[in-house]
C-alpha cells in the first residue's frame, strides 16, 4: 500500500449565495470508488479539516468526491469527482 492525501477547498459560499462560514462546517462526507458511477463507499471527516489521509488503499485508481454539510445538517452539492492513482 501506498500513501497520497486529498485536500479541497473549504467553502464560503452556500449553494443559494449566501455566506458560509467555517466554524458553521460541522462535517465534510467523502464518497469514493473505482469510477465516478461507482463511488458507493463513504467516510466522514470533521468540518475542521479540509484533507483526507489515503493511508492503507490498495494500489490502483480511486475516483473521490466531497461535501459539506453544515451544523443545522444542510448539505452542499457534491463535487466534481476527481481521480486518484496509488502506486
Amino acid at each position: 500500500t501506498s500513501a497520497s492525501t486529498l485536500v479541497w477547498t473549504t467553502p464560503v459560499e452556500r449553494t443559494d449565495g449566501t455566506a458560509l462560514y467555517p466554524y458553521e462546517i460541522d462535517r465534510y462526507e467523502l464518497f469514493y470508488g473505482n469510477s465516478p458511477s461507482s463511488m458507493t463507499k463513504s467516510v466522514t471527516v470533521p468540518g475542521t479539516q479540509n484533507s483526507y489521509s489515503l493511508n492503507g488503499y490498495t494500489q490502483g485508481t480511486y475516483s473521490f468526491s466531497v461535501l459539506a454539510v453544515d451544523t443545522d445538517g444542510l448539505k452542499s452539492s457534491q463535487s466534481n469527482p476527481v481521480s486518484v492513482t496509488i502506486k
